[in-house]
């Protein structure tokens, strides 16, 4: 018996190994783990009929174990064997969800959108984690939270997703950093799972510090997320944070593209984009467009007596003003050091005229009256294609018309 049993281990761990050697050449990670899988449990059956069958040799009391004739049912032991089994499923199951976070991390990149990433990522989840529902909660700010993307969840149960107290579920997660496992019958179940689910598991979603999120897993069975499963989930809930992370590093950089960001506003870049547009579109169509441009004649001045400071900050409250008189379809960029230009589609020159005067009531109102020195503005309206073919000619056209403006103070009047 113990040579079979030595025979039996020693072959396993031979076939295994030239399993593992063409596997480890083409860096192959996961089956690598599944042929160490199958070589411990060949080695658990081996040395565990090994050990039933000396002791068999033991009970009879005889002096050479080939006097002994031992079947395979006298060795065996179901109960034992069923609870051998039983203890390694966890390993199993956790190989096995290994597996497909490589497999994740292997193809997320194929897909495009956030959305599309992190569906994936929740599907394999409820799937090979043996959970009925999950959901991926954003951090908007610090007392709420907002459902980004779920699987399993009723409508009712994603209303009632906030921050609670400070002794609440999900402000306990996200102020300890920490997982959070909870089982039916404790007292915070009441606010987190719904009727049909036994166990809650929810971890902080964590980036550059900074906690972003939650990874949100129930299940419909008791005991369903042991310590491997939690830790495995761990892996999933990094790479959910860098996903987002990474989704709000591109919007910023897409807004530092186009905005200009001493006021807000659009930049000239964008501006250029969207007159553009708009030309194409009466080329097409036939729609014409009208463009003010707003220019501080006294800029120099002003900014040589109040500083660098203020003077932004008056060009800060003038493009709120502006702001706050158009329509939505209107756009706003600054195009230059002293100068705003508004694009309003589908208007002519007369209702252009209306907003002018609109905007410079609204400027002088509630910015220029309150300013010492006092500094002049000028408004210059033009219509395309009235005022010019192309961009530079209709600047070109309401920059002439903002000077005429100046000197006949057309606008000035409240």
């Amino acid at each position: 018996s113990y040579f079979f049993g030595l025979s039996g281990g020693l072959t396993t761990a031979l076939v295994a190994t030239f399993l593992c050697i063409p596997l480890i050449v083409n860096n192959k990670q996961p089956w690598i783990e599944n042929v160490i899988m199958i070589e411990m449990i060949s080695f658990f059956m081996v040395s565990y009929i090994t050990h039933q069958a000396l002791l068999k040799h033991q009970q009879q009391g005889k002096s050479e174990a080939g006097e002994t004739e031992i079947t395979f049912d006298d060795l065996v032991d179901e109960e034992e064997m069923e609870r051998g089994l039983r203890s390694i499923e966890p390993i199993i199951k956790a190989d096995r969800e290994r597996l497909a976070f490589c497999q994740v991390v292997e193809n997320i990149y194929a897909f495009h959108s956030l959305e599309e990433k992190l569906g994936v990522i929740l599907n394999i989840i409820k799937n090979e984690f043996s959970c009925q529902a999950c959901s991926i909660l954003i951090l908007e700010s610090k007392q709420e939270l907002s459902v980004k993307i779920s699987r399993g969840l009723s409508g009712s149960f994603l209303k009632q997703v906030h921050l609670e107290a400070e002794d609440g579920v999900w402000a306990q997660v996200i102020k300890s950093r920490k997982e959070v496992l909870i089982e039916r019958g404790q007292t915070e179940t009441e606010h987190v799972l719904e009727k049909e689910f036994q166990t809650f598991l929810a971890l902080p979603l964590i980036s550059r510090k900074q906690v972003l999120g939650i990874l949100h897993m129930e299940s419909a069975h008791q005991n369903t997320f042991g310590p491997m499963d939690v830790e495995i989930t761990w892996d999933f809930a990094n790479l959910i944070a860098i996903l987002i992370d990474n989704a709000n590093l591109l919007e910023e950089n897409r807004s530092l593209a186009i905005i200009d960001q001493n006021t807000g506003v659009f930049n000239y870049h964008y501006f250029h984009q969207k007159v553009d547009d708009c030309i194409k579109n009466h080329e097409r169509y036939g729609k014409i467009f009208s463009m003010i441009v707003i220019a501080l004649a006294d800029y120099y001045k002003f900014k040589t007596f109040h500083g660098k400071e203020r003077t932004n900050e008056v060009l800060c409250d003038m493009a709120s003003a502006i702001r706050s008189c158009l329509r939505g379809v209107d756009l706003i960029a600054r195009i230059g050091e002293k100068e705003f230009c508004i694009v309003l589609p589908e208007t002519d020159i007369k209702g252009a005229n209306i907003s002018a005067e609109r905007i410079n009531k609204k400027v002088v109102s509630e910015i220029f009256d309150k300013v010492e020195p006092d500094i002049l503005f000028c408004l210059g309206v033009v219509e395309f294609p009235a005022d010019g073919k192309t961009l530079p000619e209709i600047l070109a056209k309401a920059r002439n018309n903002t000077h005429e403006s100046r000197r006949s103070k057309k606008f000035q009047e409240e």
